[in-house]
């Protein structure tokens, strides 16, 4: 069975296998989320192509590079030595994240229409632009990054639902799940901090 999958197919079931690993270990703080989030984002920039969603290629493109930077940054010992924190979201920071979210949505929604042949060009630019701010969220560990995944994932089950990508579709219902009880562990682990 295994030997009769086609190309494409192969390269959605590494993208899932270890999309599943990444954000199970992403939920535990787990560092070795960043090196099987790499194998995963590399699948699907070579699947995103092919399904001519440029915005998701290009998004994984960059995963690739916030993917080394999370891994750094997880990594990397203060002067005071202390590492990276899970931490609430400033409230002045609220405000700079939307906008910048719904300036990316919109000036990429309209060069993705307007110069490709971008299947679901406005969907595709959403999910990037959100995926973009949960992902520089969730690398400088910001609690409310998986609130963002959780409706990002949600978009993403169903457009995958609708494309008949049904693996890709499995993983991103996973993530849904996982996000949501990410959450809450982040929210836990902050507490013990704060009680420490």
């Amino acid at each position: 069975m295994l030997k009769n999958l086609t190309y494409i197919e192969w390269i959605e079931n590494i993208g899932v296998f270890f999309g599943y690993i990444c954000v199970v270990l992403t939920a535990i703080e787990n560092i070795w989320c960043w090196p099987t989030g790499i194998i995963s984002v590399f699948a699907y920039i070579i699947f995103y192509y092919k399904l001519k969603l440029y915005a998701n290629m290009v998004l994984h493109v960059v995963y690739l590079v916030a993917c080394l930077m999370g891994w750094y940054q997880w990594l990397h010992v203060r002067p005071d030595n202390s590492t990276l924190q899970i931490s609430y979201t400033k409230k002045k920071h609220f405000l700079p994240l939307t906008v910048v979210t719904l300036l990316m949505f919109l000036i990429v929604g309209i060069v993705t229409a307007t110069f490709t042949n971008d299947v679901m060009p406005f969907e595709d630019s959403l999910l990037m632009a959100l995926s973009l701010t949960a992902q520089w969220m969730m690398n400088n560990k910001l609690i409310e990054c998986w609130l963002i995944w959780i409706v990002t994932d949600v978009i993403y089950t169903v457009m995958h639902y609708q494309m008949g990508n049904y693996k890709t579709t499995s993983l991103y219902a996973v993530y849904v799940v996982t996000a949501t009880i990410a959450y809450y562990l982040w929210k836990r682990s902050i507490r013990k901090t704060t009680t420490l």
